[in-house]
C-alpha cells in the first residue's frame, strides 16, 4: 500500500484540455498459448465427453463387478477431472448460465452417489437403471457441447 506521500509524488494531471493525439504504445505480450487464458485456446469438449462417458460405463462395470472403490473414485475422476477440471463445466456456465452446468453435474453427481451408495432413492439400484442414466447424461452433455460449439464457433456450426 502506498502511503500519503508516495501518492503525491508519483501523481500526475490528466489535463484534457490539450492537442487530440494517439499513442502507438506497441505492447508486446508475454502469454504464451495453454496457459491461464480461458476459452481462448481451442478445446475438443466432444473429447471431454468421450473422457466423461468412458469413465462413466467403466464405473458402472466396476459397480456390477463389486469393485466397489475404484467404482467411486472412475465416478469421482468423471465429474472432478473431466467435466469440471477440463473446463466443460466453466465454458457452459460462461456460455449459458451456471445454472445449466449445475445441472448437468447434479445428474453425474446422482450416478456417482448411487454408486457409492449413498442414493436416497427407494428403488433397488440395478446396471440398466445406471446405464439409462449415464446415457441420458451423456446425451445431455454431448447436445450441450453442440450449442457450446455453435456458440463459440458459429461459421463452423453452420456447415456441419
Amino acid at each position: 500500500m502506498l502511503s500519503p506521500d508516495e501518492v503525491s509524488a508519483n501523481i500526475r494531471s490528466a489535463d484534457l484540455t490539450g492537442v487530440d493525439q494517439t499513442f502507438n504504445f506497441d505492447i508486446k505480450s508475454a502469454s504464451v498459448q495453454g496457459e491461464i487464458h480461458d476459452m481462448t485456446d481451442p478445446t475438443d469438449y466432444n473429447a471431454i465427453v468421450d473422457n466423461i462417458e468412458k469413465e462413466m460405463f467403466q464405473a458402472i462395470e466396476d459397480w456390477k463387478n463389486g469393485k466397489k472403490f475404484i467404482s467411486r473414485k472412475r465416478m469421482l475422476m468423471a465429474i472432478t477431472k473431466h467435466f469440471d477440471g477440463e473446463g466443460l463445466k466453466g465454458a457452459l456456465a460462461k456460455s449459458f448460465s451456471s445454472k445449466r452446468s449445475i445441472v448437468l453435474e447434479r445428474k453425474l453427481d446422482k450416478i456417482r452417489k448411487e454408486i457409492s451408495g449413498y442414493s436416497k432413492s427407494k428403488t433397488p439400484i440395478t446396471e440398466e437403471s445406471l446405464k439409462s442414466q449415464a446415457e441420458f447424461a451423456i446425451a445431455a452433455l454431448r447436445n450441450n457441447v453442440k450449442e457450446l460449439e455453435a456458440r463459440l464457433q458459429p461459421t463452423k456450426a453452420s456447415k456441419k
